[in-house]
C-alpha cells in the first residue's frame, strides 16, 4: 500500500523544503504490453509525470515512453496517480518485448539465470540516485509494476512452462526486486489478458497464467494485483492486433491500476447480481420478421443481458439478428450458428448487451421496447432477459452447433477470468411431430421452449448461473430429447466493469 511518508495531501514532509514535491518511482518490467503498442496521439498530456534514463530526469512524462510503439499505460496512470494522492510520478522503462518468465535459458528473460532482472535493478538504483541527486524532488515509495505472461502463455506445455511454475517464478522475481531494491514498497501486476482471437488450447494456457499470477499475488507480501480488466480488452475491441492493447485499453488500465495502486488492497472481484430473469416466448409458429414487446427493468439495473433464440426449420438461408432497447441497438457478443440444407433448417442463437454507457441514461426501473429483428422472417423467436447490478462487459464467448439428423448433444468448455454471470442458450430445430425438450447443464434452467407444426419443431433452451469465483474449462451443455437438424449454442460471461473503466 501506498507509503504516505508522514504527508497530508499539498503539504509537506518533514525536513522538507518549499518548492520541493515528493515523487514516486515506478520501475516498468514485463514485455511489450509493459512498453506499450497503443497510440500515443490517444495518450493523454502527463505535466505531473517524468521520465528518467540513467541519471537524466526528463519532464513532462510523454508518449512514447521508452520502449513504448507509440503509446502506453504510463501517462495515464501518472495522471490518476496525483489525483489520488497528490504525488508526482517518475517512471523507468525496462520491459522487453517476447520476453518469458518461466525459463532455464541464459539471456534476454526474466528468470533467475537471464539478464533482464539485473538490467532493471541497474536502472532502478541510477533512477533513485537521479531524484536523491536532485533538489527540486524528495523521493517517496518505489514499486515495479509487472505486465507479462503472453510469452510463457504460448509456451505452456505442462511440464517445463506449468501455471505452478509460473507461480513461483513470479513471486521468486518479486522477491529477488525486493532483495535488491530494500525501498520497493511493492511489486504491483497488471493481470495479463487473452488474445483477440484466443481459442482452444491458447484460452486455457492464459487462463493458467492469469490463475497463477493471482496466487502468487495471494502468496507473496510484495506482489499485488491492480488491474484484472485487460482479458475484456478482445472483446471490447481495444485490441491493437492478436496481442496488443490500443491505447483505449492502455489508458483504461493505467487508470484503474494507479487508483488500486494507491487505496491499498481491495476486495477480490464479486460477480454481478442477477436482479431479474423474464422470458419473452412466441406464441404462434407463424413466419415473422421480428418480435417487440415493452421491458421493464428492475431497480438497480446497470445493464441487460438478453439471450436471442431464432429459428427456421423450413430454410437454411443466411440471415442477421439485430436487437434494440428504447431504440438504441444493443451490442451482439457472440452468436452460434447450425444449418443444414437437406433436411433445411436454421437456428441462430445470441447474445446481446446494453449497459447505460450505450444506452445513454440511466437503466434504473426504466420501461421502453425491446425489439428483435431479423433480414429474414423465422418461425420461432423467443428471447430472455437478464437484468444485471453493474455495467457489464463479456468475460468469455463460445459456440457450439449441430448439422445433422442425429445430433442431440452440444457441449462449450467456458473459462472466465473472473466471478461472473454466465448465460446459455441455445436454439434446436427438429424434425418432429413434437416440441423437444431440453437438458441444461453447467447453468440453472431459465426457459425450455417450443413449437411446431407437426412435422417441424423449433426449441429453446436458455440457463444462466452466477460463478463466484473464476472458472476454468466448466463445462456447459444442452441435451435435446430428440435428434436436432440443426442447432446454434452460444455461452458468455459477464463481470462487473473495475471502478475507473
Amino acid at each position: 500500500m501506498l507509503s504516505r511518508m508522514g504527508l497530508g495531501l499539498g503539504g509537506l514532509t518533514r525536513g522538507q523544503g518549499v518548492g520541493v514535491r515528493p515523487i514516486d518511482l515506478f520501475v516498468i518490467v514485463g514485455q511489450s504490453n509493459a512498453e506499450g503498442r497503443g497510440d500515443s496521439a490517444l495518450s493523454p498530456a502527463a505535466p505531473n509525470g517524468r521520465y528518467i534514463s540513467g541519471s537524466t530526469i526528463t519532464s513532462p512524462l510523454a508518449d512514447p515512453v521508452g520502449g513504448a510503439t507509440t503509446g502506453s499505460m504510463w501517462p495515464a496512470f501518472s495522471n490518476e496517480w496525483l489525483v489520488q494522492t497528490g504525488h508526482l510520478s517518475a517512471f523507468v522503462e525496462q520491459a522487453t518485448g517476447g520476453t518469458a518468465l518461466v525459463t532455464s535459458a541464459v539471456g534476454s528473460n526474466w528468470g533467475a539465470n537471464g539478464s533482464l532482472r539485473g538490467t532493471a535493478v541497474t536502472a532502478a538504483n541510477s533512477a533513485i540516485a537521479a531524484i536523491e541527486a536532485n533538489p527540486a524532488y524528495e523521493l517517496g515509495s518505489v514499486y515495479f509494476i509487472w505486465a507479462q505472461g503472453e510469452q510463457d502463455a504460448v509456451a505452456i506445455d505442462g511440464v517445463t512452462v506449468t501455471g505452478a511454475l509460473y507461480e513461483q517464478a513470479l513471486e521468486d522475481l518479486a522477491a529477488y526486486f525486493k532483495t535488491q531494491i530494500p525501498t520497493m514498497a511493492e511489486m504491483l501486476v497488471v493481470q495479463t489478458g487473452r488474445e483477440l482471437a484466443e481459442a482452444g488450447a491458447d484460452a486455457a494456457n492464459y487462463a493458467e497464467i492469469r490463475a497463477a499470477q493471482e496466487a502468487a499475488c495471494t502468496d507473496s507480501a510484495v506482489l499485488r494485483m491492480v488491474y484484472r480488466g485487460a482479458f475484456s480488452f478482445a472483446a471490447r475491441s481495444m485490441m491493437t492486433d492478436n496481442l496488443h492493447y490500443s491505447q483505449a485499453g492502455n489508458n483504461i488500465a493505467g487508470k484503474c491500476a494507479a487508483r488500486e495502486a494507491a487505496v491499498g488492497p481491495s476486495a477480490a472481484l464479486t460477480a454481478p447480481t442477477v436482479l431479474a430473469g423474464t422470458p419473452y416466448e412466441d406464441s404462434s409458429y407463424t413466419a415473422t420478421s421480428g418480435r417487440a414487446a415493452n421491458h421493464t427493468t428492475a431497480a438497480g439495473t446497470k445493464a441487460l443481458a438478453v439471450a436471442v433464440s431464432y429459428m427456421r426449420p423450413q430454410a437454411n438461408n443466411t440471415f442477421l439478428i439485430s436487437a434494440t432497447f428504447g431504440g438504441v441497438a444493443m451490442t451482439k457478443v457472440v452468436e452460434g450458428v447450425g444449418a443444414n440444407a437437406s433436411p433445411t433448417a436454421r437456428a441462430n442463437a445470441a447474445i446481446f448487451y446494453i449497459d447505460e454507457s450505450i444506452f445513454g441514461g440511466s437503466l434504473d426501473a426504466v420501461t421502453a421496447s425491446l425489439s428483435i429483428t431479423s433480414t429474414l422472417s423465422g418461425n420461432v423467436i423467443d428471447w430472455y432477459v437478464l437484468d444485471l447490478d453493474a455495467e457489464c462487459v463479456p468475460g468469455a464467448a463460445y459456440t457450439a452447433s449441430i448439422t445433422s439428423t442425429t445430433g442431440t448433444v452440444t457441449s462449450i468448455d467456458v473459462t472466465t477470468n473472473a466471478p461472473a454471470v454466465v448465460v446459455q442458450i441455445a436454439a434446436a430445430c427438429s424434425v418432429s411431430a413434437s416440441v423437444l425438450t431440453a437438458t441444461v447443464v453447467g447453468t440453472s434452467e431459465a426457459m425450455d421452449h417450443g413449437l411446431g407444426n407437426g412435422s417441424q419443431a423449433g426449441q429453446t433452451a436458455v440457463g444462466y448461473s452466477t460463478e463466484a469465483a473464476s472458472i476454468l474449462n466448466e463445462t456447459h451443455s444442452i441435451t435435446w430429447s430428440a435428434s436436432c437438424v440443426a442447432v446454434g449454442h452460444a455461452v458468455v460471461a459477464f463481470r462487473k466493469k473495475i471502478s475507473g473503466e
